[in-house]
């Protein structure tokens, strides 16, 4: 008798409204699927070159020229961290070789480099220049502890004179090569050509006293150059550039 009323009650029990009401998906919930985020993509502007580092330049490029890295394997040290580099010194043997010199860079996978082949590579004391060329800018490179200057140039009959300068520190992810205007190429044509101002030219640069077979600032701009090409200081490199500009602005 129990069981039939148990029964009787499953039988005329009714689902509430708002149950019935409800759609099956609703009733049911699916798990949430996290939502898919798009990685933000940085936009790198046209006339750019990536920066690497010294180590990674010379492992890229150095084998085709007559400055390598020196391979090492010193127990305990940490060989990423520091680059040797031979270089000929400029003298020769009684065999005719070139006598060859090695110079130290501490800590240099800090130091910032372009990855880009250098036509030359000059080393220093604990610095170095590069010549590199984009599209028709040349640049020269000059290597401090961790940072390089770069001077952009215009090749002028084999002159490299300079129109822009830049500093990279070795956290930056590309540089962007400046590509001198119309109005500076025509500028540079004309003052080129001008007389020079000996007396100007010595209170920038005192070395320059004396110096005879200076009359346009043609003939100034290639005895700067010639004198830069002897020296191996890169604050004089730089010096030497300034006035080149001043000397053409």
């Amino acid at each position: 008798m129990m069981a039939e009323n148990l029964a009787e009650m499953v039988k005329n029990e009714t689902l509430a409204p708002e149950v019935l009401d409800t759609p099956i998906e609703e009733v049911v919930a699916a798990p949430e699927t996290p939502a898919i985020e798009t990685p933000v993509v940085e936009e790198i502007p046209a006339r750019s070159v990536t920066i690497s580092t010294l180590p990674e330049w010379f492992t890229k490029y150095s084998e085709a020229g007559e400055v390598k890295a020196v391979k090492i394997a010193i127990k305990g040290v940490n060989t990423d961290n520091i680059l040797i580099v031979s270089f000929p010194t400029g003298e020769k043997l009684e065999d005719e070789s070139l006598v060859k010199d090695v110079e130290l860079f501490k800590r240099a996978n800090k130091i910032p480099a372009l990855d880009l082949p250098a036509s030359t590579v000059n080393i220093y004391s604990n610095s170095f220049r590069m010549i590199q060329e984009y599209e028709g800018v040349f640049i020269k490179v000059y290597g401090l502890k961790t940072n390089i200057i770069l001077s952009f140039c215009i090749n002028v009959n084999g002159l490299l004179i300079p129109f822009e300068t830049s500093k990279v520190k070795r956290k930056e992810k590309y540089v962007v090569i400046p590509q001198p205007s119309q109005e500076i190429l025509d500028k540079l044509a004309i003052n080129l050509g001008k007389p020079a101002d000996l007396e100007a030219l010595e209170l920038r640069y005192k070395q320059s006293k004396g110096v005879e077979g200076i009359a346009t600032n043609l003939d100034a701009i290639k005895w700067l150059l010639d004198k830069q090409a002897t020296i191996a200081d890169i604050n004089h490199h730089l010096q030497i550039d300034t006035v080149v500009t001043q000397v053409l602005a």
